[in-house]
């Protein structure tokens, strides 16, 4: 929109005429940006000038403006960032304190999922909100063990499974990266009720691996543990048939089950879900009501 200048505003125009001919111009000359500074501060200190000292009949004119500031403008320049600080801020808060802790308790304690998510999870996420911008986060600080920006990030984008103490003592006896067989371990109570196998039974898998794997001792008659992998080679008891190689078995009576799948090279999961399409489609769907409410109390508030 090209500038309208009143008469009393001549010299200014003048000075903001010059500096838009030197700005064209300082592309092919660099040191033409001094001069541009130099009459910025000489705009700078005439429009103080004038506008300190305006009769009566020249503040009619600029209150007459065609150019002057409109509602909308103040509306526009001041409340909508405002108001979209605002809404951003409820966003981050509700995503933090119900939207993602609802979405881990649906995914995680599904009947097929890990179960019940930890306390450290359900308040892991962080929210930051600087002017119309929104970060969300994953609390990356560990405390105890684990932070949950490192042991959330298999299920939140996948990739390699994080590694626990059972895991690498199964790895070092087997030579092979185990993967829990999470539905067989859940039924027969070998979980907690936040999905983590529990030390005590972690603890016979391992003493039952050590005693059958390592120093291959005769296994008992009661509940017993048996890795079979590829580097051992095929395994098969006596008038029970064979055991498919590459899984960590517990044997108790006649039955048989699987309690660790075993790989030869660490295994990518797939995320539990879509972590970036959730977060998009909730900011969506959630974000254009809190910003016109935002607004609403803004304005209200004027």
């Amino acid at each position: 929109m090209k500038e309208h200048f009143l008469d009393f505003e001549r010299p200014l125009a003048e000075i903001i005429e010059k500096i838009e001919a030197l700005q064209a111009a300082s592309n092919e000359d660099p040191e033409l940006l001094g001069q541009i500074e130099k009459l910025r501060k000489e705009e700078e200190k005439l429009k103080n000038k004038i506008f300190s000292k305006l009769s009566t009949w020249q503040k009619v004119q600029v209150a007459r403006h065609p150019h002057r500031p409109s509602t909308l403008d103040f509306i526009q320049k001041t409340q909508v960032p405002f108001a979209a600080n605002q809404a951003l801020k409820r966003f981050g808060y509700l995503f933090k304190t119900e939207i993602l802790p609802e979405k881990f308790s649906k995914e995680f304690d599904a009947p097929d999922g890990f179960g019940k998510p930890v306390p450290r999870s359900l308040s892991a996420a962080l929210y930051q909100a600087d002017g119309m911008t929104l970060r969300l986060s994953i609390k990356a600080d560990s405390g105890k063990g684990s932070s949950p920006a490192e042991y959330l990030r298999s299920a939140l984008y996948g990739g390699e499974a994080t590694n626990t103490s059972i895991h690498s003592a199964i790895q070092n006896i087997t030579g092979m990266y185990p993967v829990p067989a999470y539905g067989n371990l859940k039924a027969m109570g070998a979980l907690t009720t936040y999905g983590d196998i529990r030390p005590s039974y972690a603890s016979k898998v391992i003493s039952g691996l050590e005693r059958n794997f390592v120093r291959k001792q005769q296994p008992g008659s009661g509940e017993r543990f048996i890795a079979v992998s590829g580097m051992q080679g095929p395994v098969s008891r006596s008038g029970r048939g064979g055991l498919a190689q590459n899984a960590v078995y517990r044997i108790k009576g006649n039955s048989i089950n699987t309690v660790f799948n075993l790989f030869s090279r660490k295994t990518t999961l797939s995320p539990v879900f879509d972590y970036e399409k959730f977060v998009r489609t909730e900011a969506e769907q959630r974000l254009p009501s809190l910003v016109a409410l935002s607004l609403q109390r803004a304005m209200a508030s004027r």
